[in-house]
This record gives C-alpha cells, structure tokens and sequence, in this order.
C-alpha cells in the first residue's frame, strides 16, 4: 500500500525494515526514533516534551534506537 501511495513507513524490527529495503528499495522506511526527532515533532511537542516522548517510548514500548540516531 505504502509503494502504491508513495508513502513512507514506520517500522522498527531489523527483519521488516531489511525485507522492505530488499523488496521494495524505492520505498522509504523510517523509525520511531526518526519519527519523534523530526523537526515537526519536536516543533509541537515542545524540546521537553518530545525528550519525554523519546525516554518513555525507550523505557516502555522497548523501542530499538541504532547507535548513531
């Protein structure tokens, strides 16, 4: 749906974000963690708030953060 749509995804599991990039490479595949550093993100939350956001998505949901982001 998302190739059709020309649409972006949001995965967080190595295994389904490297089978998107093998099947469909022109599709673009982002993470939570992008997801909550965007610009857009932070500009509504406020820097606190999406601080907040990043740690309890960390501590709570377990979220996968790739050294570097």
């Amino acid at each position: 749906m998302a190739q059709v749509r020309r649409c972006a995804v949001a995965l967080d599991e190595r295994k389904a974000r490297r089978i998107m990039r093998e099947r469909f490479p022109e599709t673009l595949v982002v993470m939570s963690v992008d997801i909550l550093r965007a610009k857009t993100v932070v500009s509504r939350l406020g820097v606190k708030g999406a601080e907040d956001a990043f740690e309890k998505a960390v501590q709570f949901g377990k979220m996968y953060v790739p050294k570097g982001r």
